[in-house]
């Protein structure tokens, strides 16, 4: 007797509207973000086309990190809905393992400058300097660890395919966070070359 799968749950209207909510606020943290991008191109040899399409990158840049992690953490929140596989089974999908990789990286960097500001707001005391000014902007600080995410997915994901705990499910929330987990990888290869 084998034991069949339960079906994937198939997209729904509460389910765009969660994705519709994380967009919305990734492009308002992005549109926040977008005021500290300087436009330098400093190659003369770009053509007026190819400048236009490096100026559109430039400006879309700061969307893109607030972008990946509002969608890593909604479709986290989607798969966790019911009907769900169960927890064994799910820590098993390449698109969880990427949500939740992103979302431990982000959560031990905020946790991180938390303590800093602590830490600095205790030095300086209630009468010093405001301890916001010493910590980096949330954009700069944002943009610094977006390889990180990258590399700590495809560390996850290669291990757990050596461990043989790779079993993607064929529903569109496990392929979605592959998608999203791609895309944090190429964003890393591209960061660090």
């Amino acid at each position: 007797m084998s034991r069949s799968r339960p079906p994937c749950r198939p997209f729904g209207l509460d389910d765009a509207l969660v994705l519709v909510a994380a967009t919305g606020l990734a492009f308002g943290l992005g549109r926040a973000l977008q005021s500290d991008v300087e436009i330098v191109l400093v190659t003369p040899r770009l053509s007026p086309t190819e400048r236009r399409v490096a100026v559109a990158i430039i400006h879309a840049m700061p969307f893109v990190t607030p972008t990946l992690l509002s969608l890593a953490g909604a479709l986290m929140l989607l798969r966790l809905r019911r009907p769900r596989p169960r927890r064994p089974a799910l820590w098993r999908q390449p698109g969880f393992l990427a949500g939740a990789a992103v979302l431990g990286v982000i959560g031990w960097r905020m946790t991180c400058l938390g303590c800093c500001w602590i830490a600095e707001f205790a030095k300086q005391g209630v009468a010093g300097p405001s301890p916001w000014k010493v910590l980096p902007p949330v954009g700069e600080y944002l943009s610094l660890y977006r390889p990180t995410f990258g590399v700590v997915v495809a560390l996850v994901w290669l291990t757990a395919w050596a461990a043989g705990a790779w079993r993607p499910e064929p529903g569109w929330i496990d392929r979605s966070g592959r998608v999203v987990g791609v895309i944090w990888i190429v964003l890393a290869c591209q960061a660090m070359a």
